[in-house]
């Protein structure tokens, strides 16, 4: 009878071993995309949807089966989450992006369809998605590993709307059980901006935008390609006086790639010691802690890999130092540094910050732009000057005849020291009238005088606003205008400060 057992569980136990292993040759990538614009009774949003498909698009590219839905009411929510746990088996790598709106109540953090009508906190716990009930099936479905990715942090719209429901804007930190990484769009008390002004163009969210362009990059770690994103998104929000920075919650095991790092063996060996040259650079600059070291990694390396981090260093190093402005004072005093700070060289002048001086392949013109402002600009402009950052600091210091106009439209505005910020100077749609005003208020600020200097900025050189309002300048008769092409982002690159900006009325 033992005998018998024994050669009745042999073949059992093989037969486990071969589902086993069939099972793990048959792990797959799976995706669940959610994005909810249209709210019948809170606020519409405007990119969610749009944010879904570039995610979508893009998770495919890497070998995920999508399951992608827009507008879900929350029948149609609990239906989609079902559909998908069903989907995964043991082994699987699955990802679940949620854009819409989200609030925080209580009992936890909710992803809201586009038919909650909410007038209590009850009705948001029966008629919203519970983040927390979702992060738990997805560990009873036993994926080995779970990114769940909520751009959901904007304000609540339940308070929006005069209910008294739920936080004023942000969601509650997640324990997500172990295999699982969920990434918030915004910080807590953070609020995630669709848009970086009026003029954005780009048809993601801030969040979306910077998440989407790193995820093609091969070899690049999950945990890696989200501190990146935490940090050019941190940049990016202060350029417009805002505070937003993703957050991490990281309970994964092992390493994650969209796309595995490359492993051509003719190659890899000289791939390899690359990487480590590059590593042990940006050790040193990290151990340095100072501006000299991470300008020197980037100029080593101006497409490293931590080439966006070295960038948010030197973001951070600018607000706390002094700087060459330590004696402008605030923006709004509209006053020179002192001659002391005069350190600029011609040499120096040659550096370049934040993309100021790519070129991405597109002719200069004599007319303003039309259409989008969002896009990539020429390296030089008719009749104009071009500066970069380093040149702009040292005239601050030392021109006494000069204007910067700042002509980013957002609602509030940090910029370089002394600047005019002018929103929408630059508009694409600029008519004869608004032209004329425009006149009116270069002439204010310049007092008549058309042999002053006048420089005109933006937020980097993907903003067309600055070199319409250039042309501008030199159809009114103005005989010294400079474009600084680089804008706030090259600035803080620098790790120069910004300051809050004086707005003109015009």
């Amino acid at each position: 009878m033992i005998a018998a057992k024994r050669h009745i569980t042999c073949p059992a136990l093989m037969l486990a071993l071969i589902f086993a292993m069939s099972q793990d040759a048959q792990a797959k990538r799976i995706a669940l995309v959610i994005g909810n614009d249209n709210y019948q009774y809170v606020s519409k949003l405007q990119k969610a949807g749009n944010d879904a498909t570039a995610m979508g698009v893009e998770l495919r590219a890497a070998g995920f089966e999508v399951l992608l839905h827009r507008d879900l009411n929350y029948a149609a929510m609990v239906q989609a989450v079902d559909t998908l746990t069903k989907r995964i088996t043991g082994g699987d790598e699955v990802v679940v992006f949620f854009a819409g709106h989200g609030v925080q109540i209580k009992t936890g953090s909710y992803l809201l369809p586009v038919d909650i009508n909410a007038t209590s906190e009850v009705v948001v716990d029966k008629t919203s998605y519970a983040l927390t009930d979702l992060l738990d099936q997805l560990a009873l479905a036993k994926a080995t590993f779970s990114l769940v990715m909520i751009d959901a942090c904007r304000d609540n719209p339940l308070k929006s709307q005069g209910r008294s429901v739920g936080s004023t804007r942000g969601l509650s930190p997640p324990d997500p059980p172990k295999g699982q990484m969920v990434v918030y769009s915004a910080s807590k008390g953070q609020q995630a901006l669709d848009r970086l002004s009026e003029n954005d163009s780009n048809q993601n969210s801030v969040f979306t935008r910077e998440f989407i362009a790193r995820m093609k990059r091969p070899g690049l770690r999950i945990e890696d390609l989200v501190r990146e994103v935490q940090d050019s998104v941190e940049v990016l929000a202060s350029t417009v006086s805002h505070e937003q920075r993703p957050a991490l919650y990281n309970e994964a095991r092992g390493n994650f790639y969209f796309f595995a790092p490359k492993t051509n063996a003719a190659s890899s060996t000289s791939v390899s010691k690359a990487s480590l040259r590059e590593d042990r650079f940006w050790d040193e600059a990290k151990s340095a802690g100072n501006r000299e070291g991470f300008e020197a990694y980037r100029k080593a390396y101006p497409d490293g890999r931590y080439a966006d981090l070295a960038l948010a260093n030197l973001s951070k190093l600018a607000a706390q130092t002094q700087g060459q402005f330590a004696s402008s004072g605030d923006a709004t005093t509209g006053t020179a540094a002192t001659s002391s700070n005069r350190t600029a060289t011609p040499a120096v002048a040659l550096q370049s910050f934040g993309f100021e001086d790519k070129d991405w392949g597109v002719a200069p013109r004599s007319s303003p732009k039309t259409g989008s402002a969002h896009a990539p600009t020429p390296v030089s402009i008719p009749g104009g000057r071009v500066i970069k950052t380093l040149e702009l600091k040292d005239m601050l210091a030392t021109s006494k005849n000069l204007t910067v106009v700042d002509v980013l439209d957002s609602k509030e505005r940090r910029t370089v020291p002394g600047a005019h910020w002018l929103p929408d100077a630059g508009d694409t749609k600029m008519l004869g009238a608004e032209k004329a005003r425009l006149a009116t208020a270069l002439e204010k600020l310049t007092g008549g005088d058309k042999d002053r200097t006048l420089v005109f900025m933006c937020i980097n050189s993907e903003c067309w606003q600055s070199y319409n309002s250039s042309l501008h300048a030199l159809e009114f008769g103005y005989r010294n205008v400079v474009w600084y092409r680089g804008g706030t982002q090259a600035w803080v690159g620098a790790g120069l400060e910004l300051k809050r900006a004086r707005k003109v009325e015009w």
